[in-house]
């Protein structure tokens, strides 16, 4: 039989988490300042009291459901999306790839994950700087050996940079027109479905990488002529 320790702290739990995911909604949608805590609890089914009591601040619980939102996000999709390691190259690309476009159109709350991204990027807070710089050091750490392998000893630094931000530059634009639904002038890609752009994506961004190593074999091979 459980004690009423026990069960108070699971009680505690579960309103954090429903204040959390409410929070995220109401945020999403909102934004951080035009957000109220009346707004969240009503929303949460939970009382002011309980906001004050997990989070202490608005600030807080802005923070607190950044974190959330990466962690639920990364629970759901992890990065690399589990591939291991020791796979080929090409199979950790398309892990990466598939991964960050599964996560580009989730459903239910989460998708507010994106709504709050944005708004950081377009209207700031600087509120949670130092957490979103952390989730992108993150995943440029993961998709950067596999870069940098795919490419070869050859490869100088701009080489590697330029080629993530080559495949990603696809993945986030695939994603904002398989969000919307909408062609976005791009009517001829015909990117409503994920599994066509996934494969088109890792078999570009091969190609690309490949041309990008050629070409500075290439050069190496001139300079010693």
């Amino acid at each position: 039989m459980e004690s009423s320790r026990s069960v108070q702290r699971k009680d505690g739990q579960s309103t954090r988490k429903r204040i959390l995911e409410a929070a995220l909604v109401v945020f999403g949608e909102k934004g951080y300042h035009d957000t109220t805590h009346a707004e969240v609890c009503e929303l949460a089914g939970a009382n002011i009291a309980a906001i004050n009591y997990h989070f202490g601040s608005k600030e807080h619980l802005y923070r607190a459901v950044c974190e959330h939102a990466i962690a639920s996000m990364e629970a759901q999709y992890p990065p690399g999306g589990n591939v291991p390691d020791s796979a080929p190259l090409e199979e950790r690309l398309r892990g990466h790839i598939e991964s960050v476009i599964k996560r580009g159109h989730v459903d239910g709350p989460l998708r507010y994950y994106h709504r709050i991204r944005m708004t950081e990027r377009f209207s700031p807070t600087g509120l949670a700087d130092d957490i979103w710089e952390a989730w992108f050091k993150n995943h440029y750490e993961r998709l950067q050996p596999i870069i940098s392998g795919l490419l070869g000893p050859n490869a100088s630094h701009g080489d590697i940079v330029r080629c993530q931000m080559s495949v990603m530059s696809q993945c986030f634009i695939a994603n904002s027109i398989l969000t919307s639904g909408k062609p976005h002038h791009i009517e001829a890609a015909q990117l409503e479905d994920e599994s066509t752009v996934i494969d088109h994506i890792v078999r570009f961004g091969l190609a690309g990488v490949r041309a990008v190593s050629d070409a500075r074999i290439q050069e190496l091979e001139e300079s010693t002529k």
